[in-house]
C-alpha cells in the first residue's frame, strides 16, 4: 500500500543457490545475471509493465541487497521494493523478525501479479506459485563451451 502498487512482479531470489556449466565450475546467481534474465523472461512472456518489483530474498547483506535493487531498477525501469521487518537488517539473526519476514514474503509473493523463483525445488515458491496469478522459473542460460 505505502508504495502505491497496482501490478507488481514478486521476485523470490534464493541467493545461495548455483548452476554448475559444462566444467563443474559453480555460477552464482549474481544480481547482474538475475537482472538479465529477468528482463529477458518478461519481454520474451509479454508480461508488459509492472509498477515494481517486489524483492523476496534470503539476503541479508546490505552491499549484495543495493546490487539487486540497482541491477533491477536498471535492466527493468521501476522501483525495487522489499518488506523488511528490521530496519537494521537484523532480522536474520532474530527469530522474530524472520517469521515475521518470511510470512510477509510469502504474502507479497502470492498476491503478485506474476511470481518468478530462481529455484523450482523451493517449498516457499511453490506455495506462492499456486496462488499468483502467473509464475515463472527464471531461466539462468549455462554458458556455453568454448
Amino acid at each position: 500500500r505505502r508504495h502505491r502498487l497496482r501490478r507488481a512482479l514478486a521476485l523470490h531470489w534464493r541467493r545461495g543457490d548455483v548452476l554448475v556449466d559444462l566444467h563443474q565450475e559453480f555460477l552464482p546467481y549474481t544480481p547482474e545475471r538475475v537482472a538479465a534474465a529477468l528482463h529477458a523472461l518478461v519481454e520474451r512472456e509479454h508480461l508488459g509493465r509492472f509498477d515494481a518489483v517486489v524483492l523476496l530474498t534470503d539476503a541479508f547483506s546490505s552491499p549484495e541487497l543495493a546490487r539487486m535493487k540497482q541491477s533491477l531498477g536498471q535492466s527493468l525501469a521501476v522501483p525495487v521494493v522489499r518488506f523488511d521487518a528490521a530496519t537494521d537488517l537484523t532480522r536474520s539473526f532474530d527469530p522474530e523478525h524472520q517469521i515475521d519476514d518470511v510470512i510477509m514474503d510469502l504474502a507479497l509473493g502470492m498476491a503478485a501479479d506474476a511470481v518468478v523463483g530462481t529455484y523450482a525445488g523451493s517449498n516457499f515458491f511453490n506455495l506462492m506459485s499456486k496462488r499468483a496469478r502467473q509464475s515463472f522459473i527464471l531461466p539462468l542460460d549455462r554458458p556455453t563451451a568454448p
